[in-house]
């Protein structure tokens, strides 16, 4: 079911199959929507470790970290 800022957007994401927008619902949670300003606010962030251009990241409203940043071994470390 899609709830929240998504239905108060319905125009704008009607080219989006329902699938991918309860998806996104479900990753990034309800966050809200003021349709007077415009603003959408996440209740979480979403970072990927990519090797995607960070703008395209950031032009679908996803942090970015480069994946060569992150030491595998470092994390395998920390978890035991």
């Amino acid at each position: 079911m899609l709830t929240g800022k998504n239905l108060k957007q319905m125009d704008r994401f009607r080219n989006i199959p329902r699938a991918v927008m309860a998806h996104c619902m479900h990753l990034k949670g309800m966050g809200t929507y003021d349709v007077k300003s415009g603003v959408e606010d996440s209740r979480i962030q979403v970072t990927l470790a990519t090797g995607l251009p960070k703008e395209r990241c950031q032009r679908i409203n996803l942090g970015y970290l480069h994946s060569a940043a992150i030491d595998v071994s470092a994390v395998g470390r920390s978890l035991g």
